[in-house]
Parts: C-alpha cells; sequence; structure tokens
C-alpha cells in the first residue's frame, strides 16, 4: 500500500467507517486479482467536500496522484463506492495512451443506452468507466460488458 491518510478534521466514528470501507473496497478488488491497483494508490479521507453540497463525494487529483474521499456523515458503501469510482478515474488517467484508443470504443457504447450502468455515467466517457468500473468490482455487469471490463483491465495487470 502506498498511503491511507485519515485527516485530523475526521471524527472517530467517520474515521472507523473510512477504515472499513478501505478494506472492503480492497477486498473487493482482490475477488478479481486487482488488489494491486489500489496498494498503487494514495487514499486520504477528509471530513468535508470542496462544495459541501453531498454528503459524501471523491475527487482524484491527478498532479499529485491522490484519491480523496469525502467522509461527512457517510456510510461505508458510499465511501466504498467513492474509493472504487475514483480508482476508475485513476485508472483512466495513469493509462492515457491506452485510454486514447478506448475512449473512442467508449464513445460508441455511449451511443447503446443499454451501456448506461447509471444515469452519472451518461456524463461522458470518463465518468462512464468509472461507475463501469465500480459496477464491475461488484460484479453488476451484463455478460458483454463484463467481457469487455475482463478484456481492458487483462492489458493492466
Amino acid at each position: 500500500m502506498r498511503e491511507l491518510i485519515i485527516s485530523r478534521r475526521v471524527g472517530p466514528e467517520d474515521r472507523k467507517r473510512a477504515v472499513i470501507a478501505y478494506h472492503n473496497a480492497s477486498n473487493l478488488l482482490a475477488q478479481h486479482g486487482l488488489q494491486a491497483l489500489l496498494k498503487q494508490s494514495t487514499v486520504a479521507f477528509d471530513r468535508v467536500s470542496p462544495d459541501g453540497k453531498k454528503d459524501v463525494c471523491g475527487r482524484y487529483h491527478p498532479r499529485i496522484d491522490v484519491i480523496i474521499v469525502y467522509t461527512k456523515g457517510a456510510g461505508i458503501e458510499d465511501m466504498e463506492i467513492a474509493i472504487l469510482h475514483e480508482l476508475g478515474h485513476r485508472i483512466h488517467s495513469k493509462h492515457q495512451g491506452f485510454f486514447q484508443k478506448v475512449s473512442i470504443l467508449l464513445k460508441h457504447l455511449m451511443a447503446r443506452s443499454s451501456w448506461y450502468v447509471t444515469d452519472y455515467a451518461k456524463t461522458d466517457e470518463h465518468e462512464m468507466f468509472a461507475e463501469m468500473f465500480v459496477s464491475y468490482v461488484h460484479e453488476m455487469l451484463d455478460d458483454d460488458q463484463t467481457k469487455w471490463m475482463d478484456g481492458f483491465l487483462r492489458r493492466l495487470r
């Protein structure tokens, strides 16, 4: 593991939930042989998001290569999903050359409404990939989507 950071502003209950969420995400990734993706990442938990509009959200900062998850009142599952979603963005950022080809395919897939795993995935191909990654780890994709993600992730292992 590169680093797990929990801000002093995170209260004791949120701190416990953050650690559990991190370990849950790690265990889910391990089931798919992807635990190295999280171990190569720095994940930081802070109390409040900059926009203050959501109970939980995350950000991936590519310049400093840190995933930040905001915990204010968030449940374990919400934090876990935020970790996985932002990890999807990190994967995208770290493999830009490969993703230039993948982005063309994702734009094509975006034309097929059946490939949207959430409404948020409709935002753009970056959010589509991040949302598909979360759904893949939670084994919620259909067979075609799973095969596509398996093929993509196989190149990263």
